[in-house]
């Protein structure tokens, strides 16, 4: 199973990192996917290193907020090339089973990646299933 992960560049909480993880214990990936920008993608990445499990990296064209998790981990399967940051999330999605998703607000919010990531998700897996959604406090929207 591949999993995408989507998240915000602030970084995940304690409580989303518990959950996460959780998760990826539940999922057990072969492979977990991410845009390898700084924040939750670095601590989902971290989580995934201590799992053993492989990971492939989707970065931003530009490197403004860019995390290099290849240059900081053994676990990295593929750099896949740069692509503008909506590209990007969608093709994450797209070589994805499930997606997990680490947003910091509770509510949907416009010109957000994360967001815009869970939406892509939903409307193009007819099966609703596939997504898990970990709010700031743990809680969960999960599709699983």
């Amino acid at each position: 199973m591949v999993v995408g992960f989507t998240g915000t560049r602030e970084g995940m909480t304690l409580e989303q990192k518990r959950v996460v993880d959780e998760i990826l214990e539940m999922w057990s990936p072969q492979l977990l996917r991410h845009g390898d920008c700084v924040g939750a993608d670095h601590d989902a990445h971290v989580l995934a290193y201590q799992r053993g499990i492989l990971v492939d990296l989707h970065p931003p064209i530009v490197p403004t907020h860019r995390a290099f998790c290849n240059r900081l981990y053994p676990n990295v399967s593929v750099v896949w090339p740069e692509k503008d940051y909506l590209k990007r999330d969608r093709e994450i999605v797209d070589n994805s089973d499930k997606l997990i998703a680490t947003p910091k607000e509770f509510f949907d919010k416009t010109r957000s990646g994360t967001w815009y990531t869970v939406r892509y998700a939903f409307k193009t897996w007819d099966l609703l299933d596939r997504v898990a959604v970990v709010y700031p406090d743990g809680t969960t929207s999960r599709f699983v």
